[in-house]
């Protein structure tokens, strides 16, 4: 038995879930994909099992859905409701544009970083940080396909770069300016607490 199997069906198990609180995650199905091929070998059982683990969830609850005889709601809350595409100029505020503006920031900054975030790595590392630069890159795909744009959609950001500014984090080489930047980045988050 292969055992990665596991591993592959819940990554589009739990990418159907995400898409049931947050729809266009499910587009990453289409990052598992990708991944999937860059870190192995993808057989058609490889393609099978991401494909099951995606359909099982939307399954389940449409099977819910439909015992209580709901199936055109279920197709009207889940399908209609969050198909979309938001053309510019998107909606702004203040409070929209700060976030936007420290996640593209921190984006930059990451994508800025590559020498040094793969320098030394090993060929099996880079390709697993390779991943995270795919993810960033199908993050800022996924954001005009929604009815609204809600600055929630830019928490997808956050585990690639939660890892990459840990990385970055970690080379610098003064340990004083490293903690400073870090006490920094906590005040920033406790302002953005009580002020966005």
């Amino acid at each position: 038995m292969d055992s990665a199997a596991d591993y592959i069906f819940n990554a589009g198990f739990w990418i159907s879930m995400a898409s049931m609180f947050y729809f266009p995650v499910i587009y990453l199905h289409v990052f598992a994909g990708i991944s999937l091929i860059s870190i192995k070998s993808m057989r058609w059982r490889d393609r099978l099992q991401l494909l099951i683990g995606a359909i099982t969830p939307i399954f389940l609850v449409f099977t819910v859905y439909y015992f209580f005889h709901l199936e055109n709601v279920f197709y009207k809350e889940y399908w209609l409701d969050h198909l979309g595409y938001i053309l510019p100029p998107y909606p702004t505020t203040w409070n929209n544009i700060i976030i936007g503006i420290f996640v593209g920031f921190f984006v930059a900054l990451c994508l800025m970083m590559y020498g040094s975030i793969t320098s030394k790595s090993g060929i099996h590392v880079k390709k697993k940080i390779e991943i995270l630069y795919w993810y960033i890159l199908f993050c800022t795909l996924i954001m005009p396909f929604q009815p609204q744009f809600p600055i929630q959609g830019l928490l997808l950001y956050n585990p690639a770069l939660g890892i990459f500014l840990a990385i970055i984090f970690l080379n610098i080489k003064s340990k004083q300016i490293a903690e400073i930047l870090h006490l920094v980045l906590l005040l920033l988050v406790l302002i953005s607490q009580f002020y966005f």
